[in-house]
């Protein structure tokens, strides 16, 4: 086990492999990213909080610095009570994609792929879809 001490706002691509007994290593797994920013889980039926789209996007804007990428913040209405838009949601979807392309990571795919405003109710994967893809 590696452990590698992190400050806030860290973003870092990792890739695993497994050392057999006999101590041949496996391939390398897919790369993937992770951050160092608290984004915890949205369970179904409970409300999204403006504190948790803020890390959201705090973690967004680090992934897309660890990219050499300058994210144009979405303007997102994260005051308390503020409601959370199928906008706002393609818009962080659309960001996840294009960061994950440009460091070469899969690109995820969303439940519910179109949104419509003013007609899809956001729901608690669509919240954590976009954790997954930045954490």
């Amino acid at each position: 086990m590696l452990t590698v001490a992190q400050t806030a706002s860290t973003t870092n691509a990792y890739a695993v492999s497994a050392t057999k007994a006999d101590g041949a290593a496996s391939l390398l797994s897919v790369a993937d990213i992770a951050t160092t920013n608290v984004l915890g889980s949205v369970s179904s039926g409970t409300p999204i909080h403006a504190y948790q789209i803020q890390n959201l996007l705090t973690a967004f804007s680090d992934v897309y610095a660890f990219a050499g990428r300058y994210l144009q913040s979405p303007s997102l209405d994260v005051t308390q009570g503020s409601l959370v838009k199928a906008a706002d949601i393609q818009k962080l979807r659309d960001a996840a994609q294009y960061v994950r392309e440009q460091l070469g990571l899969p690109v995820p795919t969303f439940t519910d792929p179109v949104l419509t405003p003013g007609q899809s109710i956001i729901r608690a994967i669509h919240f954590n879809e976009l954790k997954d893809a930045v954490d």
